[in-house]
């Protein structure tokens, strides 16, 4: 049975998020890619490749990536959590912004 437009579509979201993620992963945690340089030189048959730089070339980590990153970790583990955990952590929220507990301490 062929995919509705509706599937077809939820998947292709689905694969984008998929790539973005990905992504902001990378940045995240730094990474290292080749770049290639040519030089061509002009003859009379054409061009001519005459010179060819490859190096690598380290991209360190992102800080605004990797707070993305973590950010969607607790977007998802907040919708991971129950109608109970949820309240709880309500009130943790409220008594931390009252300074009536400490920030690591959770209830």
């Amino acid at each position: 049975m062929p995919k509705s437009t509706k599937q077809k579509e939820g998947k292709a979201i689905e694969d984008l998020e998929n790539k973005i993620k990905k992504a902001i992963t990378k940045k995240a945690v730094g990474y290292e890619a080749e770049e290639t340089v040519c030089e061509y030189q002009k003859e009379d048959d054409g061009l001519t490749l005459t010179k060819k730089k490859v190096t690598t070339k380290h991209y360190p980590p992102d800080t605004q990536a990797a707070k993305m990153l973590l950010d969607s970790f607790r977007e998802r583990d907040i919708d991971r959590m129950s109608e109970e955990e949820l309240k709880k952590e309500k009130e943790r929220l409220i008594l931390l912004i009252k300074g009536e507990i400490d920030e690591g301490r959770k209830l």
